[in-house]
């Protein structure tokens, strides 16, 4: 870590208490997040650097934010690997390479994660952000996915924010992308500062000056500064202490930090003024031969004491270049403000040939003065080159700078909606930096780009009926203006709005003549397509919905498609998982979200919950459970609360399979908050009373199903949505033949078999639906016939060993009530070994009565070796059974090998094994 300058310090004693304590966590391998909150320039920072510099054996990563760098993706992260040895991170191909714009957070958050893990075999890891409400968004997000996965790492993250950037907040829909990232993570500690006491003000000034200062001077000095640190120091460097003392001294009214700092500055000889002012046009850490040439003095490091001792900057020795800036951000704007505009202009023009071509932009323009045309023009053609480039944050920036150097109005107006334009159509749209510019927006003159992006604000915000009248009148709008591009996107954006509400004839008469037109941009195209398969899938099925993509040529299989049709990828394997086709559905699903370049925006965190019932369709449970874990991390740090609660749900249905109670409950809790809060789709309260619903199947309570089931029956089609089907058809026609509602049952045993005629993962379902119900009526040859011939469909693409297992169940019971044991006890034990196989505990429980009641006892209780397991040791359990090494499982499920190790660790004693071997033994028996 760089070495800064050495802090005095005072106060804080209960917050370095806390702090220590979750140094002292992490050391023994519970990670923590630290979250410090305050004012500005209340001590935030400082307190950090004394608890580094308590630190021993830490490995320290470090961050800067600053608002000038949020336009660079993953800059933060960058930053954190920068001084990391190259032959460490060899291993870690996104660093050695660089990340660019269109890396995807998970797949850089996963990466960090494996770098975490190699540094913490050597020492435990601290990661610092500083003022993390600065990072960019795609830092933050990684950072997010990061830190859901420290289960068990040596391994502290501190974070700073100033005060009105809190982590508490009344909902996530109104939450930035860091506070979304605190609402995700276990074991946060909370850390406010405010200012000094007196005692601590009196502390202050001795350790300063050596004086002791008199307890009523230091009362009104810390009235004065309301016990602000950075004023304090401020008011102490330019005043005596026996000056303070003088109870008839009288501060400077009114009192400022600002004033202040101006007169701390006024002080320095010339020189190092001169430099403190480079500094503060610089803004940003600089080697120091680079401020002492924009200074234009000859020897900058004899300039630098003064400053360096009246606390104005910092400087960090050790590094070659000798880097230093300008201490804190409240005494560089001071500094800054206090220049008169020729001299900063001239300063401003003079750094231009220091810096890199991206930072000479921001001097440019800061030099200008006035209105530039030339200049305006020049920063909308690099803003062109950085959209194609896929840096949509920059090429904002630099349009927004060009708007401010504009002539005319229109000018002004075109380029401020196109800059909003690109961060709205981003991958994964900057939320915080769009809603920003929402009034600069409405100021704007009326135009069919200004009413289409208001649109999607309502869009957003879930004000559906204003959304749908301003596309309109967007549409309408564009027209007259001749804007043929602003045109196709608002009926894209309109089309894709009225697919998602089923309002399907609506939608593809927008997308249609969008998609035969062409001339969209790439991303609108994509988006139309996917509209109108939706439009099909709701309309005729999840088949239908293929020959839609069948249009855009996309490469078949997944790894031929490229980076660019991600998301196109993503809807075939979605559409594919629907209709049945299982491993298709896999193959899309895992291969597209797996790369870290796809280009697949708002549909990974769809794609992620997808593939998690993919995987909980094929028998992958493990993985499913993982993928879900990875779904909940990407909608949080994303805001998607209907994708939020898509993941929780199928991680309750996974938690209630395996029996573990108390995690589906919270699964299911956090899923129907998602769904209570969310402005989404009416047709997503399917996902918290399936969770519900699979719960009370798993607890074997056909009373309990059949009230959460309740809504459904009221809405016999589930409105149009395939998945639902697909959910709630088997669940229907169980609850409803337990419950004796037999003329119902048979009605949805009739819909479930004409879906499962085109659907061959339903087949199974079908058949023992068909068999349960024949048993309620009393046809036993009948339920046979049904059970043998689904048992006899070939296990193939779209088989599903759950139901596989439950139909071999329901056919063992019914041959051992007929006295047919021989057979029975086979069917039994096939379908105990397939949900032993699965940790599905509580159906194999419900087997192992049925095979005592046969006399076939099993040697020890079903699962009841696993059932001792939590989630995540049971995940972690079976994938090393399967043969894999602690590494591999670590790629696996996105955490570090040490993860994997300190859960084997508790599995071995629980399952009371000594090896590897040993646990393939005893999973495989239960």
């Amino acid at each position: 870590m760089d070495s800064p300058n050495a802090d005095s310090f005072v106060g804080r004693e209960a917050e370095i208490a806390l702090l220590r304590q979750a140094v002292h966590d992490a050391r023994s391998g519970v990670p923590s997040v630290a979250v410090i909150t305050g004012d500005a320039g209340i001590g935030k920072t400082a307190l950090v650097r004394r608890a580094l510099r308590d630190l021993e054996g830490f490995t320290v990563l470090y961050a800067w934010c600053d608002a000038s760098e949020r336009d660079w993706a993953f800059g933060a992260i960058e930053q954190l690997v920068r001084r990391i040895e190259p032959r460490t991170l060899k291993d870690f191909p996104l660093f050695v390479q660089g990340v660019d714009s269109t890396t995807a957070p998970m797949a850089v958050g996963a990466e960090l994660i494996g770098l975490l893990g190699t540094l913490e075999e050597t020492n435990p890891v601290v990661i610092v952000v500083d003022d993390v409400p600065l990072a960019d968004e795609a830092s933050v997000k990684a950072l997010g996915f990061v830190l859901r996965r420290l289960w068990a790492d040596r391994v502290l993250v501190i974070l700073t924010a100033r005060s009105g950037a809190g982590p508490a907040t009344p909902s996530l829909d109104d939450a930035t992308a860091w506070q979304r990232l605190i609402r995700a993570v276990e074991h946060t500690q909370l850390i406010h500062l405010t200012g000094l006491d007196t005692d601590d003000v009196i502390h202050l000034t001795a350790e300063l000056s050596g004086e002791t200062l008199p307890l009523p001077a230091a009362q009104r000095l810390c009235r004065h500064t309301g016990g602000h640190p950075l004023y304090l120091r401020s008011v102490l460097t330019t005043t005596e202490p026996s000056r303070l003392a003088d109870p008839g001294y009288t501060f400077a009214v009114p009192g400022s930090l600002t004033a202040t700092v101006r007169s701390v500055l006024n002080g320095l000889p010339p020189e190092s003024r001169a430099l403190v002012e480079a500094l503060s046009v610089l803004d940003a850490r600089v080697p120091l031969a680079w401020a002492g040439a924009l200074a234009d003095i000859e020897d900058p490091a004899q300039a630098l004491e003064p400053a360096l001792a009246d606390g104005l900057v910092r400087w960090w020795p050790t590094d070659p270049s000798c880097p230093v800036q300008i201490d804190h951000a409240l005494q560089r704007d001071a500094v800054y403000q206090a220049l008169p505009p020729p001299q900063r202009q001239a300063l401003h023009r003079a750094a231009v040939p220091l810096v890199n071509k991206d930072a000479a932009w921001a001097h440019r323009v800061a030099a200008a003065g006035s209105a530039d045309p030339e200049l305006a023009r020049e920063l909308e053609q690099e803003a062109h080159r950085k959209a194609a480039a896929d840096h949509a944050d920059r090429a904002a920036t630099l349009l927004l700078w060009a708007a401010e150097l504009s002539t005319t109005r229109a000018e002004v107006e075109r380029r401020l909606l196109t800059a909003t334009m690109h961060l709205s159509y981003m991958p994964t749209y900057d939320r915080d930096r769009t809603a920003a510019l929402r009034e600069a927006v409405e100021r704007c003159a009326p135009s069919a780009l200004r009413t289409c992006l208001l649109a999607r604000y309502a869009h957003w915000r879930g004000e559906l009926p204003t959304a749908e009248r301003l596309y309109h009148e967007a549409i309408e709008q564009a027209h007259t203006e001749g804007a043929e591009l602003v045109e196709a996107v608002a009926r894209v954006n309109l089309g894709t709005m009225y697919a998602l509400l089923v309002r399907c004839e609506e939608a593809a008469q927008l997308l249609r003549p969008a998609v035969q037109q062409g001339g969209l941009d790439p991303r609108a195209a994509i988006e139309a397509y996917w509209g109108l398969a939706c439009c099909k899938a709701f309309l005729e099925g999840p088949k239908a919905a293929l020959t839609v993509l069948e249009q855009t040529h996309l490469p078949d299989p997944a790894d031929k498609v490229p980076d660019e049709q991600g998301m196109l990828a993503v809807c075939r394997g979605v559409f594919r998982e629907q209709s049945g086709d299982l491993r298709r559905a896999l193959d899309d699903l895992s291969t597209t979200l797996g790369r870290p370049r796809a280009r697949v925006g708002y549909m990974r965190t769809a794609g992620l919950s997808y593939l998690a019932d993919c995987q909980y369709q094929l028998g992958l449970w493990d993985q499913a459970a993982g993928t879900a874990d990875q779904a909940m991390t990407v909608a949080v740090a994303d805001g998607a609360l209907p994708a939020a609660a898509r993941a929780h749900s199928i991680a309750c249905v996974l938690a209630a399979g395996r029996g573990h109670w108390a995690a589906a409950r919270e699964h299911l809790r956090t899923c129907q908050q998602w769904v209570q809060g969310a402005a989404a789709p009416e047709r997503d309260w399917v996902y918290p009373v399936r969770a519900e619903a699979a719960l009370a199947q798993a607890q074997d309570d056909s009373e309990a199903l059949y009230r959460v089931l309740e809504p459904v029956f009221a809405r016999p089609t589930a409105g149009a949505y395939i998945a639902a089907k697909m959910w709630f058809l088997p669940l229907e026609v169980e609850a409803l033949t337990d419950t004796g509602h037999l003329p119902a049952a048979e009605r949805t045993l009739e819909r479930l078999q004409a879906l499962a005629a085109d659907m061959v993962s339903l087949r199974l379902a079908a058949a023992r639906a068909a068999g349960q119900l024949a048993e309620a009526h009393g046809l036993p040859d009948a339920a046979r016939e049904a059970y043998e011939t689904g048992l006899a469909q070939p296990s193939g693409e779209g088989d599903v060993p759950f139901h596989r297992a439950r139909l071999e169940h329901a056919l063992g019971r019914l041959l051992l009530a007929s006295g047919d044991k021989p057979r029975a006890l086979e069917q039994l034990n096939s379908a105990h070994e397939r949900f032993g196989a699965l940790g599905a505990a509580p159906f194999a429980e419900r087997v192992a009565r049925d095979l005592d009641a046969g006399g076939d006892h099993l040697a020890t209780g079903p699962a009841s070796a696993t059932t001792a397991l939590t989630d995540r040791e049971q995940t972690i359990a079976r994938l090393v059974a399967t043969g894999l090494t602690n590494g591999e499982v670590a790629r696996e499920l996105f955490v570090s090998p040490k993860t994997v190790e300190y859960h084997l660790a508790h599995v071995f004693t629980k399952l009371g094994v000594a090896s590897r071997r040993e646990l393939r033994t005893t999973l495989s028996s239960h």
